[in-house]
């Protein structure tokens, strides 16, 4: 199972409830994922609210990398995906 990350810890949900992610193509499985509920959504927008200040802090030039090495995950995964599609 993918875990969410919340505080960058990963966990499951609070009720330990999941989500099947099918392929509608094929209807292969391709992930379990938590089904967040609204005291997990409450506990991520606490650490949210906490990690702002530590990131108001970061130097810019900082900011700019950790976005930019986000932006390179999120890439790779798209062209996964796409190639899942094909």
């Amino acid at each position: 199972m993918e875990p969410m990350l919340v505080s960058g810890e990963p966990r499951p949900s609070a009720s330990g409830a999941i989500i099947e992610v099918f392929n509608p193509a094929t209807s292969e499985l391709l992930a379990c994922v938590p089904d967040a509920d609204t005291s997990d959504a409450l506990d991520a927008l606490a650490a949210a609210d906490l990690a702002r200040y530590s990131w108001a802090r970061t130097p810019l030039s900082e900011r700019v990398a950790i976005v930019h090495r986000f932006l390179a995950v999120v890439q790779v995964r798209e062209l996964g995906s796409a190639l899942l599609h094909h």
